[in-house]
């Protein structure tokens, strides 16, 4: 069950091209999501719960992330692997900004067609701060690396006279 995500734009979790069955997942299941498709390795409990939950009482913050996983089990069934100290992905997820790093690197001109500018903007959570600075990081981060694979990417298109293409870019 191949697991996408799209975190740019709209955001969306999709297995085999399709939503998952059930209820849609809560805001802060695809937070989690994307940071541990975004940030490999496994992850403290303690980590995550700080992340996500971080200005909650830490029985709740625990619970809460307990239930997130328990919803994202459900949901995506061995997608996540948890043990009783930490957290990662299972499987390995496609995900619209872990292309755009590879093609910003391998072909800028395919990279700069990519909204990375709008990374989580339609993800609202509350109360999740840390979270808060880690989006608002990798979204500077993007649009840093966005602004010079277009740079590249019309360098490119002007050496090849495809001044339409430079222009546009």
């Amino acid at each position: 069950m191949p697991l996408s995500l799209t975190l740019c734009g709209r955001v969306a979790v999709t297995c085999d091209g399709v939503p998952p069955d059930g209820p849609p997942l809560a805001a802060k299941s695809i937070a989690l999501l994307a940071y541990l498709a975004l940030e490999p390795g496994s992850h403290s409990r303690e980590h995550l719960t700080a992340l996500l939950w971080g200005e909650y009482p830490e029985l709740k913050a625990r619970a809460s992330l307990r239930q997130a996983l328990t919803h994202l089990r459900e949901a995506l069934p061995g997608v996540i692997h948890a043990d009783r100290a930490s957290i990662a992905l299972a499987t390995p997820v496609e995900c619209d900004v872990l292309t755009f790093r590879r093609l910003s690197k391998e072909s800028p001109r395919v990279a700069a067609e990519y909204p990375v500018s709008g990374f989580l903007e339609e993800l609202h959570l509350r109360h999740c701060p840390a979270f808060d600075e880690w989006m608002d990081t990798t979204r500077a981060n993007l649009v840093r690396r966005l602004g010079e694979v277009m740079s590249a990417a019309t360098r490119e298109a002007a050496a090849t006279r495809q001044w339409d293409q430079a222009a546009r870019l």
